[in-house]
């Protein structure tokens, strides 16, 4: 396909000039846009921020102004919040990590020793174990590190402990101490 172009130079220039200033005045509407969206934009903002103060203002001059009832109010809402830090505190200082208390228990066993069942009364600090131990030797050994643990006291072992020589089923109770392990 031939293009054929008609116009004359001046014409052309014309032309050119003509989608210039069109492209300038595209170019020029769409800025104008842009400011006027920008305007209404900071225009919005400025509405916002004064109701803002405005709200901020009246709340300080409530606050500043309050009764006597207000401060009585706010004195009985620091108290209870007071109880309530007092109680956290006290539940907290109850609180035993027995896991490390078990971690210590463990290193007393020794590794013939096999304990079938163990049972902790936090509320009476009272352990009780049922266990099996291969020969009476081992059983003694477990108990002499039991009695000589700084975790135990008071252990109690029935005669029928030490009843056989071989295969023995054994039952212990003691209470635990529990100082150590408590949340400071």
């Amino acid at each position: 396909m031939i293009g054929l172009n008609l116009l004359s130079k001046q014409k052309k220039e014309k032309l050119k000039e003509y989608k210039v200033l069109n492209t300038f005045k595209l170019v020029s509407y769409i800025i104008l846009v842009f400011i006027i969206l920008l305007l209404a934009f900071l225009y919005a903002s400025s509405y916002y921020i004064s109701n803002q103060i405005e709200n901020i203002s009246t709340n300080i001059e409530k606050t500043q102004s309050a009764s006597p009832d207000s401060e009585i109010s706010y004195s009985k809402t620091i108290k209870e919040i007071n109880e309530k830090i007092n109680s956290i505190n006290n539940i907290q200082s109850e609180y035993v990590l027995f896991s490390n208390y078990l971690m210590d228990f463990t290193k007393l066993v020794p590794s013939s020793i096999k304990i079938n069942n163990l049972s902790i009364n936090q509320e009476t600090n009272v352990i009780q174990l049922d266990g099996y131990a291969p020969i009476r030797q081992n059983f003694l050994q477990f108990e002499t590190n039991l009695k000589n643990s700084s975790i135990i006291e008071k252990l109690e072992s029935p005669i029928s402990n030490l009843i056989k020589k071989e295969d023995i089923n054994f039952t212990l109770s003691g209470q635990m101490i529990l100082d150590e392990y408590k949340l400071k």
